[in-house]
């Protein structure tokens, strides 16, 4: 009997093991940043979804760079793709316009998205809601695999000195060795020839909340440390907001110029109430990227907001 027991508790532990396993003997999936594989769809629904313009960039770019398929059915090397939206359109299996999620199922990291309609005409009919939240849904997922990738590639002394300094955590990339420190202030960037990523943080006294800021306040705090601490080749010429330009939701996004000379770009903000230390923490990623495109960058410097923590979160 115990020797049957044992047998059976084994077999158990070993399809554990294999379930929790699993992804690791899947295969890496494959595919640009912020691409998609799209099947099935008709009249361009679902890729006028997937395309619609990026907010808060200078010039218009697409949400993501969509492939598309004739045919519904994958093959060996496209359903290794990370991300596939699969779409459905059949009046005798639909009633209403749906969304499935799976995870991993070919290759991993991997997000499929199955949408489902009784007609293309019904499925148009949602496309403004819809749209959104499969753009959610994939760019959450890219975030994710970025964030992961930064995980492992991360320069340790900026975040340290982002502890002692400014009592926050931060995961840095390790290519963002360029530094300016000043009072409850830092401006960290990359050095590359391609496109400028910069970070910046700053605190502020807590006379108000991350939630109750208004797109005035945050203009005038952002202009006002922005003049002091990242200037132009004169005094006169410094980084300012593009007030028409900012978006308020989970974060700030706009755009920023030099006054007084010929740059710009996009930024992305976050902040936060520091209850501890009674204070607003801010932290924004930016980019100048003056000769190609600023939405794979903005959204890779944007990946490094989700591990802003206060010390309160920690």
């Amino acid at each position: 009997m115990k020797a049957h027991l044992k047998i059976v508790l084994i077999l158990v532990g070993a399809l554990l093991a294999a379930c929790q396993g699993r992804n690791g003997l899947l295969p890496k999936s494959g595919g640009r940043p912020y691409e998609v594989l799209l099947t099935g769809d008709q009249d361009s629904i679902v890729y006028c979804m997937l395309t619609a313009d990026v907010e808060a960039l200078p010039q218009p770019e697409p949400s993501f760079d969509v492939s598309t398929l004739s045919t519904t059915t994958l093959n060996a090397i496209t359903q290794n793709a990370r991300n596939i939206v699969r779409v459905s359109i059949d009046s005798a299996q639909y009633s209403r316009v749906g969304l499935k999620i799976e995870r991993n199922v070919y290759a991993s990291p991997q997000l499929i998205i199955h949408v489902s309609a009784p007609s293309a005409s019904t499925l148009k009919e949602k496309q403004s809601l819809l749209g959104l939240k499969v753009r959610n849904m994939l760019l959450r997922h890219e975030i994710q695999h970025t964030v992961a990738q930064l995980k492992v590639k991360r320069y340790t002394k900026a975040e340290k000195l982002l502890r002692s300094r400014l009592g926050i955590t931060m995961w840095i990339p390790a290519d963002m060795t360029a530094s300016k420190w000043g009072k409850d202030f830092v401006w960290l960037s990359t050095t590359t020839t391609t496109g400028m990523q910069g970070l910046c943080v700053y605190t502020l006294p807590q006379n108000t909340t991350e939630k109750t800021i208004t797109p005035e306040m945050f203009t005038h705090i952002r202009d006002s440390v922005m003049r002091e601490n990242i200037k132009g080749e004169t005094d006169s010429m410094y980084m300012q907001t593009v007030a028409e330009s900012l978006v308020f939701r989970q974060f700030i996004r706009g755009l920023w110029d030099m006054k007084g000379d010929d740059m710009g770009g996009p930024f992305v903000c976050r902040i936060k109430t520091d209850n501890i230390r009674h204070r607003l923490v801010v932290a924004e990623a930016f980019v100048y990227a003056p000769e190609t495109k600023k939405r794979n960058l903005i959204r890779q410097s944007e990946a490094i907001l989700f591990t802003f923590k206060t010390k309160a979160e920690d």
